[in-house]
């Protein structure tokens, strides 16, 4: 009975993810802001650590027990970790470029609104999955709620990157942009398949 339920939250915990990346992905090509494409990779790598959902728990009707579910979560596992090696490594380096020319950019309103939004939606789900793990008793679930309170608090570190560009420190809000593009490729190397 708490197997249908649990899939149904991390279902609910996925879309939720998924939209909060096409914000951030959105506003940071958009406004060419470097703290809201880091975040937006993190929030990738927080859906690609979705084992249920993602790494082959139950593909084609394959559980991951089975060799086919096995071999299509090791085949994803190793894309995932290079994807967010790869870019993460790619937006600090072109953060670094930044520092060194000055950084200059810019923060406006609406980028300032679109990241304490995300985070609002972050906290929304991230309370929702607390209560529903201290509900039903899944240890699984816990690992969720550890993932969304990372998550949580890489969307925390962007807000204060954008809140300092906009008051006029562009170099605070490039350096908490660079930590966290760093986290990515921290993410990336310690990203494991989750067990079932």
């Amino acid at each position: 009975m708490t197997r249908p339920v649990t899939q149904i939250i991390l279902a609910i915990s996925l879309l939720g993810d998924i939209f909060i990346t096409t914000i951030l992905l959105f506003v940071g090509l958009v406004a060419e802001n470097p703290a809201f494409m880091a975040a937006a990779l993190f929030t990738i790598g927080g859906i690609l650590e979705k084992p249920d959902l993602l790494h082959g728990y139950r593909i084609k009707n394959y559980p991951a027990v089975h060799g086919l579910g096995r071999k299509y979560a090791v085949i994803l596992l190793f894309l995932s970790r290079f994807f967010l090696i790869v870019t993460g490594f790619l937006l600090t380096t072109t953060i670094l470029r930044l520092l060194a020319d000055g950084y200059t950019l810019t923060v406006t309103l609406s980028t300032l609104i679109a990241a304490y939004s995300v985070f609002f939606l972050k906290s929304i789900l991230l309370r929702k999955t607390v209560l529903a793990a201290q509900k039903i008793k899944i240890r699984f679930l816990y690992t969720e709620v550890w993932s969304q309170r990372n998550g949580l608090l890489i969307l925390a570190a962007t807000c204060v990157a954008v809140t300092a560009g906009r008051i006029g420190y562009p170099i605070a809000h490039g350096l908490a942009s660079l930590l966290i593009s760093v986290l990515v490729i921290r993410l990336g190397i310690g990203l494991r398949q989750g067990n079932p």
